[in-house]
């Protein structure tokens, strides 16, 4: 019986022994064992409850392919990959950058953005992603429009204008409130106008510190992703 069989047979049992998540826990390897308590804050294995060993059971029988296969092939955003940049926040750059698109979409959503949209290939925008949500009176939205960098150097004063230009030029058919551009590299100071002064004008920079603060504060969905699955397909 190979180890993937072991682990399927004992299914059952962990759903009604919750002992035997030291069984489970004792076909890792150290590495797995390391990733998998990283993953489910699991320490001590004497205290997990019902929920937590169901947690543990579903990413053990998932698809490991964020641990395995190379960041820089990997195709679409999965819950392997967003659990494991929860914890290597600096592999995010090692992914493709229609990937890194869908994983700044899924922190989105996470986060509880109520439509979000991968739009980076409708000829009729230029924006990558498409976020809406409500102010806090529940009735009324706010679209906003974002340009996607995964750039390892900082974006100038031409993006910048490239990006606000494109937001109000499409603001009367999309009805955009503002543009944010999520920079992994960051961005260079502009002397045309400080931050404060883009801000005005609509256009907000997000880099890498914010980046790596929505993957600390990200919650996996126990049903997988938050985004739909049809938006990935298209």
């Amino acid at each position: 019986m190979n180890r993937d069989e072991e682990l399927e047979k004992m299914k059952e049992v962990l759903f009604a022994d919750i002992s035997s998540t030291h069984k489970v826990l004792t076909l890792l390897t150290p590495r797995e064992e390391k990733v998998m308590r990283l993953r489910l804050g699991i320490w001590d294995p004497g205290r997990e409850d019902q929920s937590k060993v169901r947690r543990l059971l579903s990413v053990l029988l998932a698809p490991r392919i964020s641990l395995i296969q190379p960041l820089a092939s990997i195709k679409q955003v999965s819950p392997d990959l967003m659990l494991h940049l929860k914890h290597e926040h600096e592999d995010i750059t090692k992914v493709p950058a229609r990937v890194f698109e869908e994983i700044v979409a899924e922190l989105l959503a996470g986060m509880g953005w109520k439509e979000v949209k991968l739009v980076g290939r409708r000829y009729e925008t230029s924006a990558d992603i498409l976020a809406g949500h409500f102010l806090p009176d529940g009735a009324t939205p706010i679209k906003i429009f974002i340009e996607a960098k995964r750039w390892k150097d900082r974006i100038g004063v031409e993006v910048f204008n490239q990006v606000l230009g494109a937001m109000v030029s499409e603001r009367e058919k999309f009805g955009w409130h503002q543009a944010w551009i999520m920079a992994l590299g960051g961005a260079a100071d502009t002397r045309k106008f400080s931050r404060d002064e883009w801000r005005a004008k609509g256009l907000e920079v997000k880099d890498k510190r914010d980046l790596f603060s929505w993957l600390d504060g990200y919650q996996p969905n126990s049903e997988g992703l938050w985004l739909p699955p049809d938006i990935l397909e298209k």
